[in-house]
């Protein structure tokens, strides 16, 4: 009887699992349309992800890794911080290139949102000039994610590009589940109560 209970109990705990990784997509920018210094402006699609830009960026297509990518900066008249979100339904976030160019010192921020609330807040600096991969460091799932570029003094412009997302799996337990959890917890302790005496 026990074993039996064990093992509902067990089936039950596998439900409730959160999430599961499917298959990774690379925003690469590749079909990016228009000239080098082109307006960035309206929402890019690639691999099931939509990449929303905010004001102030531009197409790269001199320079990227490879090229294409996306660019912004002081020399471009966008000082100040500038951000693009990326949503797609839910996904893990695994890593980005970015490059800080002239100078080294552009300061990064990862913002993860699940159903509107924030899930992981990460930063840092970028420590030398040309591209380099960031991984993250949160497996959370999310909805949304948003890249925020910050130059520092000396910084001409900053490029986003291969942002590397996982589709993750979302299972809300239903209120049959967890009921059913319920009654298996119960009977597990009865069980034991009765072996107990």
């Amino acid at each position: 009887m026990i074993q039996r209970w064990s093992q509902y109990f067990a089936a039950c705990i596998t439900a409730l699992v959160l999430a599961a990784p499917a298959s990774a997509a690379v925003i690469t920018f590749d079909n990016l349309a228009g000239a080098n210094e082109a307006p960035f402006t309206s929402p890019y699609v690639e691999g099931g992800y939509t990449v929303t830009p905010g004001a102030g960026w531009l197409t790269g297509q001199i320079y990227g890794n490879a090229i294409p990518s996306i660019f912004s900066g002081p020399f471009y008249g966008m000082a100040g911080p500038r951000e693009i979100t990326v949503t797609g339904g839910t996904f893990t976030f695994d890593a980005v290139d970015l490059s800080s160019n002239v100078a080294a010192g552009t300061t990064y921020n990862f913002v993860g949102s699940l159903l509107g609330s924030t899930v992981f807040d990460l930063s840092g600096t970028l420590g030398s000039t040309g591209f380099s991969t960031i991984l993250s460091s949160s497996a959370a799932v999310i909805d949304s994610l948003t890249i925020i570029m910050t130059p520092a003094a000396g910084v001409t412009s900053y490029n986003i590009d291969n942002i590397v997302v996982n589709a993750a799996s979302v299972a809300v337990p239903a209120p049959v589940t967890l009921s059913l959890l319920g009654l298996g917890l119960v009977g597990l302790a009865a069980a034991r109560r009765k072996r107990a005496a």
